[in-house]
């Protein structure tokens, strides 16, 4: 499903069975709070999935929280990301609640995304 206001395509996975395709074929990015699974697809636009414990992050409205955090990370930087790939990002660390969690996060994706040379930035020169 594509989203009008993600005008490049960003989808989000919603099916076991895409979850567990990207898993067992794709690459894993290990980073402090998230490790980011990455697998090439055939498509034009960009599968996003989430996969956060009540075990890690702990009760729903914090997990929501990071989820809308994520989500809206993908939005306002999806200009930077490669298309034709599917990603499922895994919370594995507890995340501080309020500005710092969020700070952490928007820290640690880009650099999950470059390690894995699908992120693009302006200072790279190459958007």
């Amino acid at each position: 499903m594509t989203h009008a206001s993600h005008p490049r395509g960003i989808r989000r996975l919603t099916k076991t069975y895409e979850f567990k395709r990207i898993y067992q074929e794709g690459r894993l990015t290990r980073g402090n709070l998230l490790w980011l699974y990455i697998l090439k697809t055939e498509g034009e636009y960009i599968a996003v999935g989430m996969s956060i414990s009540h075990r890690i992050v702990g009760k729903a409205t914090a997990r929501n929280r990071l989820k809308r955090i994520i989500r809206e990370w993908f939005r306002a930087n999806c200009d930077g990301i490669k298309e034709g790939y599917g990603l499922v990002v895994v919370a594995k660390k507890p995340v501080v609640q309020g500005k710092e969690g969020s700070k952490r996060i928007y820290e640690e994706l880009p650099r999950l995304l470059k390690n894995s040379n699908i992120f693009i930035t302006k200072q790279d020169g190459k958007v």
